[in-house]
Formats: C-alpha cells, sequence, structure tokens
C-alpha cells in the first residue's frame, strides 16, 4: 500500500502541500508524528508546515503509486471541462483524495 499526504494550510488556503508514496502505514505515521507532538509537518521538499498553519490533513491509500494514480485521474477527466480554480491544480493535488481515506485511522494511531 502507499500512502499520500495532503495539507492545507490557513495561510495559503488556495495550496495544496503534498507528500506522495510513503510506502508504508508507519511511514505516514512518522511522517505525521511531529505535527501530533506539537512540531512542524516537514515534506520532501523542504517546505515545512507549523502545527497552528494547518487546516486540513488528508491521507489517502492506494494499491498504486502516485503516478499510476495520476494516470487514472487524467483519464477520468478526458472530455470534461473544468473551471475556477480546479482548472489549474496540478494532478498531484487529487492524488491523496483518490484514495481510501485513512486520515482517522493514521491521526489515532499517533494518539
Amino acid at each position: 500500500m502507499y500512502y499520500h499526504v495532503c495539507v492545507v494550510t490557513h495561510s495559503r488556503r488556495s495550496y495544496r502541500t503534498i507528500e506522495l508514496d510513503l510506502d508504508s502505514k508507519q511511514r505516514a505515521c512518522d511522517f505525521l508524528a511531529p505535527y501530533v507532538n506539537g512540531g512542524p509537518i516537514i515534506f520532501s521538499n523542504g517546505e515545512s508546515v507549523s502545527q497552528d498553519d494547518v487546516c486540513k490533513i488528508v491521507v489517502g491509500e492506494s494499491k498504486e503509486i502516485a503516478a499510476d494514480v495520476k494516470r487514472q485521474i487524467e483519464i477520468e477527466r478526458q472530455g470534461k471541462t473544468f473551471i475556477g480554480p480546479a482548472a489549474r491544480e496540478p494532478l498531484e493535488w487529487a492524488v491523496p483524495f483518490k484514495g481510501f481515506n485513512v486520515t482517522g485511522e493514521i491521526l489515532t494511531a499517533l494518539r
């Protein structure tokens, strides 16, 4: 299984910070543990989000890596027209929402 995390912040509501392809539930827990313990979430791209800036966290579980999930999303979106902010959103932002939502399970395991 692969775990894909999306974080929406208060300071940048129209932007999503994501971490894709965490290859185990333990890695997803390790990634979010600092947040549960009052610290920042640190992403592999160097970005960090402080606990008080977190508006929403979504953890999606999938059998496929993010690249395969993105291809599925592209196929589903073919022939559809998107207007507004959704038209400009990168496909990566949709990956955590495509899988099975395990956000509560992951955060509960950390408390």
